[in-house]
């Protein structure tokens, strides 16, 4: 089983761009480990093409060589909070239609090769200060993934719901998750890799 891992730098998790294997520190280095024990000496190849910084159209600008080429079984795709942050830097609105675009095309394109989907949302933990006029954006940008990828993923890890319904509002906890709001700890990365372990399981693995 081939699976490659499309994203920013929450997909990236500080790898080197510039070595082929190496994993990073992130959610998909524990994906790799935790599948490899699941599967118990099967073969499984996990790879890693985030890349910091990455909006829906820098994937779509690379998902030929970091997807098509790659010829995986399964596709992580994980996106969107680039998009929104340039947004909200710009201090201006939330473009849905180019974004809608992008999304779907990309999405397409991944379908076309015959892998598995997996969608991991964006989110943002808006009790972090400074977080909170993210969130319109960001709801916007959640609305297109739903409407254009959910009919082809065979699974979504809704990370947005999870992790603000675990933080409850309370800045300290969040912390725990996400020092920045937004990049994952190491912690949550685990928790990251054991959703996607169950719902690889669950999905994708067919046991006697």
């Amino acid at each position: 089983m081939k699976i490659v891992c499309i994203g920013d730098s929450i997909t990236a998790g500080e790898r080197n761009v510039n070595d082929a294997t190496d994993l990073g520190n992130g959610y998909v280095k524990n994906l790799s480990i935790k599948l490899k024990l699941l599967l118990d000496g099967s073969e499984v190849n996990v790879v890693n093409k985030g890349i910091n910084g990455t909006t829906i159209s820098d994937l779509l600008d690379r998902v030929q060589t970091d997807v098509v080429a790659e010829a995986p079984d399964v596709v992580v795709l994980e996106g969107g909070i680039n998009d929104v942050r340039n947004a909200v830097a710009a201090e201006e609105d939330f473009d849905v239609a180019s974004f809608r675009n992008q999304y779907t095309a990309l999405v397409a394109t991944i379908k076309a090769t015959g892998a598995k989907l997996i969608i991991i949302e964006p989110f943002v933990l808006t009790c972090i200060a400074g977080k909170l006029k993210y969130r319109r954006y960001l709801n916007r940008a959640m609305e297109v993934i739903e409407d254009v990828g959910y009919n082809d993923a065979v699974a979504v890890v809704h990370l947005d719901e999870m992790f603000n319904g675990v933080c409850a509002g309370d800045p300290s906890e969040a912390k725990q998750w996400a020092e920045d709001g937004i990049h994952p700890t190491h912690r949550a990365s685990r928790h990251i890799a054991n959703i996607l372990i169950s719902k690889i399981q669950n999905k994708l693995i067919a046991y006697p």
